[in-house]
């Protein structure tokens, strides 16, 4: 073979190589718009979410409880913020998943609250920017032994109505006599709210005081003051001036739980 033919050859492979790396550089490029692409649908998606206990409650999720204390209602307070840069409208639904029978439910959006023959919002909510709506979601047995019952919330923003996000809940009833110590456990709203330098609550722990704490959380989740109780009675003053404008969780801990949670607005 002649030089000139080893030459032409060389080339030639040398394109090809070149060929197949311009070709695989492209395919990469093309693979990471398609991803990049996805990864904006999805989070472009993500308009609303769950608060509950000052944490994000990821859509699908599962709450338990027991409560066998029959003619009374049994309350599961959450929050549901979204991302939009202008107002939401919203809309929330209740769906029996599964119940026995013997028990009552609604729910409350902000202080509107519903008869257990509403499943759903007849009016959507109008959200601004950066605020919350309160939805409170309430169940009652009619006698000590009530099942097991399963209630699924959702909520969606009138705009985009395909774009929806639920919860569940699982209430377990209890069978036979089991001895409870009663304990009232109670936090107020806060007040005034909004607050600019200190806000008020009401509080009660009863004997439970050695294990309860308030526990503040910002929008994002992130646990910004914890403050121990003292006292099995009595009023709580928080001090708010260093702390940044905005919306915040408070949750009355019990043995490491949270019983109660109420939402707290700074303002400067």
């Amino acid at each position: 073979m002649l030089a000139g033919d080893l030459t032409g050859e060389s080339n030639f492979i040398m394109f090809v190589i070149l060929n197949n790396s311009i070709q695989e550089e492209i395919m990469k490029k093309q693979l990471l718009l398609v991803a990049a692409l996805a990864f904006g649908f999805v989070a472009q998606a993500q308009v609303l979410q769950f608060v509950y206990n000052g944490q994000g409650l990821a859509s699908g999720s599962t709450l338990t409880a027991t409560h066998t204390d029959p003619g009374t209602f049994y309350d599961i307070h959450t929050y549901i913020i979204h991302n939009l840069s202008s107002s939401a409208n919203i809309k929330v639904r209740k769906t029996h998943l599964y119940e026995p029978g013997g028990i009552t439910t609604q729910f409350c959006t902000n202080q509107l609250c519903y008869l257990s023959s509403v499943y759903v919002t007849p009016n959507a909510t109008t959200v601004p920017q950066g605020d919350t709506l309160d939805l409170k979601a309430q169940y009652k047995p009619e006698s000590a032994t009530p099942g097991t019952s399963a209630i699924r919330y959702s909520a969606w923003d009138m705009s985009n109505p395909s774009d929806s996000i639920y919860f569940v809940i699982v209430y377990n009833g209890v069978t036979g006599i089991q001895p409870v110590t009663p304990v009232n456990l109670t936090l107020s709203a806060p007040a005034p709210n909004p607050a600019s330098s200190v806000a008020s609550m009401q509080f009660e722990v009863g004997h439970k005081i050695a294990s309860s704490q308030l526990v503040i959380f910002n929008m994002l989740g992130e646990k910004v003051k914890e403050i121990t109780m003292t006292e099995e009675k009595g009023t709580l003053r928080i001090d708010v001036s260093t702390m940044q404008q905005g919306i915040y969780f408070c949750s009355l801990t019990v043995d490491g739980k949270a019983v109660a949670t109420r939402k707290l607005v700074v303002t400067r």
